[in-house]
């Protein structure tokens, strides 16, 4: 079976901060609400090298 997207994940790293929930209720699709953890609101940004990157085993360039 061929996968559709196959790619390597490298140099990953993330940071979370929390942030006041005013500051993103704004941007929040209607009907959804925030997560919270023990009462506090987070952010967090991933960032990384998506190496190797395939679709349906055809490279995607480079």
């Amino acid at each position: 079976m061929l996968n559709f997207l196959t790619a390597k994940w490298q140099n990953l790293i993330m940071a979370n901060y929390e942030v006041p929930p005013a500051i993103l209720e704004e941007y929040l699709p209607a009907g959804t609400e925030l997560d919270k953890h023990e009462g506090r609101t987070y952010v967090s940004l991933v960032g990384f090298l998506f190496a190797g990157t395939r679709i349906f085993g055809l490279p995607t360039g480079r």
